[in-house]
């Protein structure tokens, strides 16, 4: 019997080759011509982590995730599209299947995704693939309003990437060490955001310097001379205690939270000013 997917049985992803670029590009177009010049942009400096899902010797899919720049074994869910005439037949899932399971051999803990509700002539343009995520098991943790330009939010989900053992699921972690405290020392912009600010923070550690102190509203003024729209605080949960309280005075909400970001049970907790 012929197999649904040809001889050679179910497609497979591949490294992304230079040569494929075009091929991706009219996939990525198919759903977003910005999304197609800014993946360009992308995968002319760098497709390290990028695959393809070919059938038949044409390219299908596309999918891939990134490293993240500050924390270990967490990565992010990159261009990922499948040509509009092969929709509906399960190749998502492949390759979303095959992908997960690559981060999982590459000790990768936890795959978070990124997306919006971009609005174009009143649709949606990332309605589906939300709800592709969803039901691959990703769940919705941070939703941050007007975060990629007014009336465009940014939504971020979260998955674990190794499939658990039900029956032999490890427990939380119940000691994650003493909380500390943090402080703030400058601003960043936000990418993929109109104004958007982030403040860096690092560990306060006695006898040793770690940056200079920035009281909060110093920093919210710089933010407003340079343009900014919003700010951004996102410490982890185990030294959130030593900045709460002047963030709910200078104005900052929570928002939610990034489960698991730097290990078990040390979430990433964002909070958000508008200015």
């Amino acid at each position: 019997m012929v197999s649904f997917f040809g001889l050679g049985g179910q497609p497979k992803l591949r490294p992304f080759k230079v040569t494929d670029m075009m091929q991706v590009l009219d996939i990525i177009e198919q759903h977003d011509e910005d999304d197609a010049e800014e993946a360009y942009q992308n995968l002319q400096e760098s497709h390290e982590g990028m695959f393809v899902l070919s059938k038949g010797g044409k390219i299908i899919g596309v999918t891939g995730a990134d490293a993240d720049d500050h924390v270990e074994g967490i990565c992010w869910l990159s261009w990922t599209y499948v040509r509009e005439e092969y929709q509906g037949q399960g190749f998502g899932r492949m390759m979303f299947d095959q992908l997960r399971g690559m981060l999982e051999d590459g000790g990768v803990r936890r795959l978070f995704i990124s997306t919006s509700d971009y609005m174009e002539d009143g649709v949606d343009l990332y309605a589906k693939a939300k709800a592709f995520y969803q039901a691959m098991g990703a769940q919705l943790e941070l939703r941050i309003n007007d975060y990629h330009d007014r009336n465009e939010a940014r939504f971020i989900y979260g998955l674990d990437v190794p499939v658990l053992d039900f029956e032999n699921t490890p427990e939380a972690a119940t000691d994650v060490g003493e909380a500390g405290s943090i402080y703030f020392t400058g601003l960043d912009s936000l990418p993929e955001s109109k104004g958007g600010f982030g403040m860096n923070w690092v560990e306060e550690i006695e006898g040793e310097s770690q940056g200079d102190k920035v009281p909060l509203e110093t920093l919210k003024t710089a933010a407003i001379q340079q343009g900014a729209r919003f700010l951004v605080a996102a410490p982890p949960s185990v030294f959130e205690k030593s900045v709460e309280q002047g963030l709910k005075e200078g104005g900052f909400q929570k928002v939610g939270k990034l489960k698991d970001y730097y290990e078990k049970s040390i979430d990433q907790v964002y909070w958000v000013c508008f200015l």
